[in-house]
């Protein structure tokens, strides 16, 4: 499935008039050409249950045509780096040291249990309980699994931020 331009634009017409965008993207350095890349999309479109994803310069000359004119941009998820912070992505790493992956694996398992993890047992049990249908918790799991693995893919090769900032602005006519 390819995502047109024409389509983008009627939704950044939309934000024109609502003005509360939410933008989760591919970063220009994503290449249809390399299949891991190509590979990486599907898992984050198939895990945010987004039909498709498009690059930032894409989804610029968007705003563009639907009448913004746009201030500035960047890319939020890298802005902090030079400045020694860590990147938005190691909390995901199953290496990671963090505190609250700490409490969760070794210290207070039961307590300290993901959302994730709630949600997944709730749908086995309604689907135990034949409240819904059959491979629900399934479903779910796998589009967990998918969107993980595309986010940590996507942050190893730098083709995929949730944090991008765009300063558009509506015109005055």
């Amino acid at each position: 499935m390819v995502l047109r331009v024409e389509s983008l634009s009627r939704s950044c017409a939309y934000l024109y008039l609502s003005l509360e965008p939410l933008l989760c993207s591919l970063t220009d350095n994503f290449d249809e050409s390399n299949p891991e890349h190509r590979k990486i999309r599907f898992q984050l479109c198939s895990g945010l249950a987004m039909p498709q994803m498009v690059t930032m310069s894409v989804f610029a000359e968007a705003l563009k045509e639907a009448g913004f004119e746009i201030i500035t941009q960047r890319d939020h998820g890298d802005f902090t780096l030079p400045l020694g912070a860590k990147p938005w992505w190691y909390i995901i790493e199953d290496r990671s040291l963090s505190y609250k992956l700490l409490l969760q694996r070794y210290m207070y398992p039961c307590i300290f249990t993901s959302f994730t993890t709630v949600l997944f047992t709730g749908t086995w049990l309604l689907e135990k309980l034949g409240l819904v249908g059959v491979g629900t918790s399934e479903a779910y799991r796998t589009l967990m699994i998918n969107l993980k693995h595309g986010i940590k893919g996507g942050a190893k090769h730098r083709i995929f931020t949730p944090m991008h900032y765009w300063l558009a602005r509506k015109p005055l006519k």
